[in-house]
């Protein structure tokens, strides 16, 4: 960052200041022409769901790794929600936590997928989810509270963004 004299990717930054100032300190002239159009899907993205992350219910959850931080924002009518896993540090486990989503509608069946605008990292997994892989997963409101969904294990400084949508 021109900034703050912190050296972290484009990717991580859009990711993290998504749900937050959608900031990215970054000098944009200085970007490379495959850093602007990554920039361009951010930007198309914010747009896209700002209303969402302006009105819906804002949590940050507790995942039970120091080294991850993760926040949702469930619309009111817990018809769709974003969530961003966020790695900051190198945490203690050689697993990914599952992530548990709260606020949703516990009777409804969801889809989880990556969201459309922003890269999805490579993990350190050997073998990534396969729902990843495929490209969502579908799973009720109870078992993504209760149980949670299986995400890649992140490197420090790497961020995913997930949406759910109700599909039924």
């Amino acid at each position: 960052s021109h900034t703050t004299g912190r050296h972290l990717d484009l990717d991580f930054r859009m990711a993290v200041s998504l749900f937050a100032s959608a900031g990215i300190e970054t000098d944009i002239t200085k970007l490379s022409p495959e850093e602007l159009d990554r920039l361009r899907a951010w930007t198309a993205l914010y747009r896209r769901e700002r209303g969402l992350l302006h009105s819906g219910r804002l949590r940050h959850l507790d995942l039970g790794d120091p080294g991850t931080v993760a926040t949702s924002v469930v619309a009111t009518d817990r018809s769709r929600a974003l969530v961003r896993e966020a790695r900051t540090e190198t945490g203690p486990r050689a697993l990914p936590v599952p992530l548990r989503v709260r606020g949703l509608d516990r009777s409804r069946r969801y889809r989880l997928a990556p969201v459309a605008g922003l890269a999805v990292p490579r993990g350190l997994d050997m073998v990534p989810p396969e729902w990843l892989v495929r490209g969502h997963l579908e799973l009720t409101g109870a078992v993504l509270e209760d149980v949670g969904a299986r995400l890649p294990l992140l490197a420090p400084a790497t961020a995913i963004v997930l949406e759910l949508r109700a599909i039924d």
